[in-house]
């Protein structure tokens, strides 16, 4: 989940990684 660019641009967002691992958009392991 850390490869993905999308995600790791919206945890910076948010500032917090565990609430976006928490979100159905997120991809699975």
């Amino acid at each position: 989940m850390k490869d993905s660019k999308p995600y790791k641009l919206q945890s910076i967002a948010t500032g917090n990684k565990d609430r976006l691992a928490a979100l159905p958009f997120e991809v699975p392991p």
